[in-house]
């Protein structure tokens, strides 16, 4: 065990390490090429004694950009080229769309016309958050499982059995990563290298829950096998999905970014046809692992099928009518199984499942769209803004915005999914699937247990927008408060700003003569730039965890917001119960 510890430590140190090398590496990179605009526009941002208002608006459009790439879709370089990418592929790689630029990336405002602009509550923003929001209680109810050793009752449905040995539950987690990265390398190669990544493939879903038993003889079987199987084939269906709409891609910009967001529909679509699948398929009597496998053909069906409809609806431009049909449409294939197939016999797991893949995100999509949409709405004014107290209170607004969606968005939640309740003891349950009483009595008493990590991260992603404007405001501050590192960045920048092919760009700092950079010039100037926005990131979403808990541990507020809950879902109960006659 004791290697094992080792093991674990260095993949974790690992991890961290690559997400900062990732970013090192791409403002190396950018202070490699003087000449390109990126160089140029961060020399600007770190010119001596600049305000923090013009820093603050520059971050902020940045950040605004950052959004718009993200829910309008990968723009293409224009309307009739195929995107390029560094290694000269048509499709670009999967990380190198994550956390880098494809060679010649062009920004929406530079392919689409002067009128064009990014809408804040869009279809394409909705099916991004429908996206988010499936992937918050699984992620959540994962990582929770990893670190705690208890995922809950969602986590339990999936196999994810509360266990105390933290190798074995990294293990699990290893061995995901291996079948998603196979399964993505198996789409993007071609020739012999396909298959090989195939057969990487195959070999981990098939040796991990055998090895995981054998090195873990105290952990239950069904821990790998759940948790390896069922999360590594639904990590698929997002790469198949991404992969589809990469390759079915109109050369148009415009379809092109629906096609990138209807990537998302295929992957939900995995999801849902799964849960409700096996949902169906166990509720009564049937052996677990056949609905099980018939639960995985029915997805791979279902996604094909939404494929179809989808590239049809983008033809026709009528993508939100799609989303809006095919929601509703979800929201009835996820309530039909109480109601035909509820009884004595039927299994809670199965309709934990069910809950946790398509009722939550159900729920949890509309709020985060509304949410998303008030901070970018809100954002916006503030790059226009000039005055600093009404930009205060823009961002005042959507702070308030955030926590009013969030009490919305656990009312509404209670409200659901307490009359699925009231629907399957009404149809003979000896007990409430959703179990809202019961769970909000286990966090009433024990209100820090990891099993409510996945409940905590659902209910709380409201605020996520609103955070990451914290770190756009903090990310200025170092910019501006923080003289040696800023004024250090600008000189060594200034020393290579004016060697743009004789075309004076900006005079360097001083009068002083345009030099190249040398090595060590730019690699410590890559890494003060990385640990600035390691820090902006970090910071606001460490110091908003540590005023929640503190508000929690010094103030009655968390306890008068469960208290309100609870009266919430007493009075839904009452009322269901007289409805239902149960």
């Amino acid at each position: 065990m004791a290697f094992l510890n080792s093991v674990v430590t260095g993949l974790i140190a690992g991890a961290i390490l690559s997400t900062f090398g990732l970013l090192y590496k791409r403002y190396f990179d950018i202070l490699s090429e003087p000449q390109s605009r990126s160089f140029k526009k961060l020399y600007e941002s770190l010119e001596r004694g600049a305000p923090f208002e013009r820093v603050y608006k520059s971050s902020l459009g940045w950040f605004l950009g950052w959004l718009d790439r993200f829910f309008e879709g990968r723009p293409y370089q224009n309307e009739t080229e195929e995107p390029s990418s560094r290694f000269g592929r048509q499709q670009p790689r999967f990380f190198e769309i994550l956390f880098l630029r494809p060679k010649g990336y062009r920004r929406p405002d530079e392919l689409r016309s002067d009128e064009w602009q990014p809408a804040a509550w869009s279809a394409a923003t909705y099916d991004r958050c429908l996206l988010i929001a499936l992937l918050y209680p699984l992620a959540s109810a994962l990582f929770g499982w990893i670190a705690f050793g208890d995922a809950g009752e969602l986590g339990t449905a999936l196999g994810l059995v509360p266990t105390g040995e933290f190798q074995a539950r990294f293990f699990s987690l290893v061995a995901v990563a291996v079948i998603l990265i196979a399964n993505w390398k198996f789409v993007q190669a071609d020739g012999l290298k396909k298959w090989v990544w195939l057969g990487v493939g195959v070999a981990a879903v098939f040796f991990a829950p055998r090895f995981g038993p054998y090195l873990f003889p105290e952990v239950a079987d069904s821990v790998f096998t759940f948790a390896v199987i069922f999360a590594s084939a639904f990590a698929s269906a997002f790469v198949f999905a991404s992969a589809s709409a990469s390759a079915s891609a109109s050369a148009s910009a415009s379809a092109s970014a629906s096609a990138s967001a209807g990537a998302v529909a295929y992957a939900v679509a995995y999801a849902f046809a799964f849960a409700v699948t096996f949902a169906v398929g166990s509720a009564g009597a049937a052996a677990y692992a056949v609905a099980f496998l018939v639960a995985f053909a029915a997805a791979y069906a279902a996604t094909f099928a939404v494929a179809g409809v989808f590239a049809a609806a983008v033809a026709m431009r009528r993508f939100g009518v799609f989303l809006l049909a095919l929601s509703i449409l979800y929201f009835v294939a996820a309530v039909l199984p109480f109601q035909l197939t509820a009884s004595e016999d039927t299994s809670g797991n199965a309709y934990a499942a069910l809950i946790g893949l398509t009722l939550l995100p159900l729920i949890n999509a509309p709020f985060d769209w509304a949410s998303i949409g008030l901070t970018r709405t809100l954002l916006k004014r503030n790059l226009a803004e000039p005055s600093a107290l009404r930009r205060l209170f823009n961002s005042l607004i959507d702070v308030a915005g955030a926590v009013f969606l969030l009490v919305l968005l656990a009312f509404s939640m209670i409200s659901v999914l307490e009359t699925i309740d009231r629907i399957a003891i009404s149809k003979g349950m000896l007990e409430a699937p959703a179990g809202v009483a019961r769970l909000l009595a286990d966090i009433k008493e024990e209100p820090w247990a990891g099993r409510h990590f996945w409940v905590y991260f659902a209910l709380f992603s409201t605020l996520i927008p609103t955070i990451l404007h914290g770190g756009v405001w903090l990310f200025s501050l170092i910019t501006v408060k923080i003289p040696p590192m800023t004024s250090y960045l600008e000189k060594t920048l200034g020393k290579a700003i004016g060697e743009v092919s004789g075309e004076v760009v900006s005079a360097p700092p001083n009068g002083s003569v345009a030099l190249a950079l040398d090595a060590g010039e730019k690699h410590s100037a890559a890494f003060l730039l990385t640990l600035r926005l390691i820090v902006a990131l970090v910071v606001p979403i460490a110091a908003t965890i540590c005023v929640g808990f503190g508000l929690l541990q010094a103030t009655p507020i968390g306890g008068v917001f469960l208290t309100l809950l609870i009266n919430w879902q007493q009075f839904c109960s009452s009322s269901l119960s007289t409805l239902f006659g149960v």
